[in-house]
């Protein structure tokens, strides 16, 4: 199911969210391009995960657990997309609100959190190793 992968696309879109929320929330302007490259980043790496969970399609078909799961995830994914919409709008104004700009970086913090929690239950339920952090993961001798 490319856990790993999925897990790191996840995260990645995380981080580009969280990047425009703390320049949102500590300073009081941004350039449109920074705007665009970072939801360019969190669009591109949510639309890789959704890639990736259609791997799943065949579990879903025979699992009800598995196809709820899917479909929490999905929905999520939707919802920070329509976030990347509202902050591209924003962030393309020659003066951004640095509060609304915060609010969809939040909302796409927020429900990346909440699909990441969902494939950790996910994975749970299909008995297999939810992903640790990278970071936190020691190298093999």
């Amino acid at each position: 199911m490319g856990g790993k992968q999925l897990r790191n696309y996840q995260r990645t879109a995380q981080e580009h969210a969280r990047v425009l929320s703390f320049y949102g929330k500590n300073y009081k302007g941004i350039t449109k391009e920074t705007v665009m490259e970072h939801t360019a980043e969190v669009k591109r790496n949510v639309e890789a995960a959704q890639k990736e969970f259609t791997k799943l399609d065949a579990h879903a078909k025979q699992d009800p657990e598995v196809a709820k799961s899917l479909k929490i995830i999905n929905d999520l994914h939707v919802k920070v997309l329509e976030h990347c919409k509202m902050a591209d709008a924003e962030g393309s104004k020659d003066a951004p609100e640095m509060t609304k700009l915060c609010e969809c970086c939040d909302g796409m913090v927020k429900d990346l959190e909440a699909a990441e929690a969902e494939h950790t239950k996910l994975l749970k339920h299909l008995k297999m190793e939810p992903v640790e952090v990278l970071s936190k993961v020691s190298p093999k001798k």
